[in-house]
Parts: C-alpha cells; structure tokens; sequence
C-alpha cells in the first residue's frame, strides 16, 4: 500500500465517507440488526439440516439394519464390510470439524468488527476463512484417524458383532452409523452456511453503498446535475469510493478463492471415494453385496442434497450482489453522460474502468485444487488402498 493511500485510509473525510456508505444516515446499518439477521439465516439452516438428517438418517439406517440380517442367513462378512467401509469413508471428515467450526466463528467476528469503524474495517477486511491458514502440515497427518477406524471396525468390531446377540448388534451398527452420518453433515452445513452468510454481508454493503449514492455524489438524479458543492470534494469523493469498492472486491475475490479450492473439490473427491470403493468392494467381494446400485444411488443423494442443493442456493443469493454491481455501474454510467466538469469526470471514468475490471461476481469454480488439499487426497487414497488391500485377508469369524 502506498504512502498517500494510508494517509487516504486515515483521513477524517474517508472516515466521514465510511459511515456515509456503510450506515450513516440517511440510511443506517445497525450492527446488532446484522447479527439477529445472521442468527436468523442459521437458525433456518440449523431446523432444515436437522429434519434432513432424520428422513435421511432413518433411511440409511433401515438399509443398514437389512444389509445386517441378510449377511446373518448367509454368515457372510460382504455385507458388514460394505457398511464398515462406509463408516471409514465418513469418518474421514471427522478432522475437518474442529476447523471448521473455529473458522465460522472467526469469519462472523470478523465481519462484525468490520462495521465498527473505517480503521477497523480496513484491518479486518484481511481476513481469512480460517479454515486451512498458517502451516498446513497437519492435514495429511489427519489420516491417521480413518486408519485407526480401520483397525477398531475391522479388528476389533468383528468380535464385538459376532459374540453378542442379535439386538445388541443392530444398536452398535445404529449408533456408529449415527455419528458418523451427524459428523460429516454438521461439516457440510458448515461450509455452505460460510458461504451464505459472507454473501449476505456483502449485499448488505452494496445496497448501503447504492442507496447513499446520491447523497455521497451530490447528484440530483431528477434534474441529472451536480449540487454545487465544489469539483474538489467532488472529486475526493469519487476517488474515496473507487477505494471502497475496491475494498468489496478484494472480499469477493477471497470468498471466491476459499469456495473454489475446496468446496466443490472436496464434494467430488468424497463423493468418488464412497462409491469408487463400494464398486471396489463389490468386485472383490465378487457379487455377495446385493443390490450395489442402491448403495451408490443412496450415498449419490444425500452428498447431492446435503452440498449440492445448498450451493446452488447459495450462487442465487450471490447472484444478487452480481445485479448489484450492474446497477451501480449504470448509475455512474448515467452520472458520466451528465457530467461537464473534466475533473469529476475523468474520476467517474476511472471508477466506470475500475467496474468493468473488476466485476464483484460470487463464483464457485471446479478443480483449482492447492497443494495442501492435493497432499490431502495422496494420503486419502493410500489409506484407502491400505483398508481395501486387507479384503484378500481371510475374514474374522
């Protein structure tokens, strides 16, 4: 950052000018009104997840408990070691949770210590997820735990199924299934919820900076001219906001980059584990799981409508801060064709430039993939290739 901006960011106009776009009057932003709006959005998705999880949970677990009694008739192991596995897979997201729950708390502070103040926001507007900051060594060594799962279900769980009664089998397959199934969704809420909620925020912003537009200009868009307060002011005006929008789309630039490296990866990477292994399964088990497909089209439908539906939900919400941006851009386009002083416009021409560069558009993109998650999925897979390696193994009776 350059001297003069820093005396810019600390100037007692661009403070004035902050509180004029970001809840002055004539229209304010009450911070506390932003935090029960954000206690509302995750209340909403708290009650939605919670009722998915039991439809679906039940469901799962019904196919589970039938998978169990037939491999009793048939005192085969195929079908406790199709459910087992998929109890691994899961489990793999057991690591993510801690982070991710720090990092939902973090971005909300975050983004309310942003309205605070220009000084404030401007430190804060360097914020981070959280979610894989700092050094990220330690997310290959999390592997360990999906191994560790490995050896209490496959080593140890056999004996557990076999020297009980029946009952008390189906309860233990109930109960792990259950917390499994409720660790990997509370992952996925998390994540999607991140991304409403940042999107939120910025809307907010944009409708304050769209609607003091007139008041920060100084332009009478009923008689399309200029209020005669002075080309200078003018002039610092426009360039203070060329500097605030900037600000908003370093933001959306960020929120993209955290969604595109790990939201739709990590869904496409979990979702091909499930049923890349299940079919893994089947074959070396050689066709003693029935009904295979009805395994991958169940684990197909809850990874769909526990990431997908809400992703999709989430791009219509930031599509909104994308009209946003239109609309401001057209209304300095109008600004523009109705201004004489050269001064003033060559400023609103920088910020017409600055628009079209740097359009605030929310993307969720595929495949940009960083080195640590791709360090990540080279454990995965061996872990994986170690647990599917012990199938040759004669099974535990």
């Amino acid at each position: 950052m350059h001297k003069n901006e820093k005396n810019i960011y600390h100037s007692n106009r661009t403070l004035f000018l902050f509180t004029k776009v970001f809840g002055a009057a004539p229209y304010q932003i009450n911070k506390e009104s932003l935090k029960i709006e954000m206690k509302v959005i995750n209340h909403i998705f708290f009650v939605l997840s919670i009722s998915a999880w039991v439809v679906v949970g039940i469901y799962r677990t019904n196919v589970y408990l039938q998978v169990y009694e037939e491999a009793k008739e048939t005192n085969s192991l195929a079908s406790d070691q199709l459910w087992e596995i998929t109890l691994t897979i899961q489990a793999i997201m057991l690591p993510f949770l801690v982070a991710f729950n720090v990092s939902k708390r973090q971005h909300i502070e975050n983004l309310m210590i942003s309205l605070k103040s220009f000084d404030d926001c401007l430190k804060s507007l360097k914020w981070r997820f959280q979610i894989f900051h700092g050094r990220n060594y330690w997310i290959p060594s999390i592997l360990i735990i999906p191994n560790l799962i490995y050896l209490i279900s496959f080593e140890i769980g056999p004996h557990i199924y076999y020297h009980k009664d029946s009952e008390e089998r189906s309860w233990f397959v109930l109960i792990c299934d259950m917390i499994s199934y409720l660790t990997s969704m509370e992952l996925w809420l998390i994540f999607y919820l991140q991304f409403v909620v940042s999107v939120w925020c910025i809307n907010t912003r944009f409708d304050a900076l769209l609607k003091n537009f007139r008041f920060i200009l100084r332009y009478d868009f009923c008689v399309k001219e200029f209020l005669n307060l002075g080309s200078t002011y003018n002039k610092d005006t426009l360039n203070k906001i060329s500097l605030l929008y900037d600000i908003l789309a370093d933001i959306v630039e960020e929120v993209n980059s955290i969604f595109t490296k790990q939201l739709i990866p990590i869904f496409l990477i979990a979702l091909l584990m499930e049923t890349g292994t299940i079919h893994l399964i089947i074959e070396l088990t050689r066709g003693d799981v029935e009904e295979p497909i009805k395994w991958i089209l169940i684990n197909s439908f809850y990874w769909f409508v526990f990431l997908i539906a809400p992703s999709l939900v989430s791009i219509y919400v930031a599509d909104g801060s994308s009209n946003k941006r239109s609309e401001l851009s057209n209304l300095v386009e109008n600004v523009s064709n109705s201004c004489d002083d050269e001064d003033i416009f060559q400023e609103i021409l920088s910020l017409k430039v600055k628009i079209s560069n740097r359009p605030v558009i929310f993307t969720c993109g595929l495949f940009d993939i960083n080195g640590e998650l791709a360090l990540s999925i080279f454990g995965t897979i061996a872990s994986y290739l170690i647990i599917i390696i012990q199938f040759e193994q004669p099974a535990v009776a």
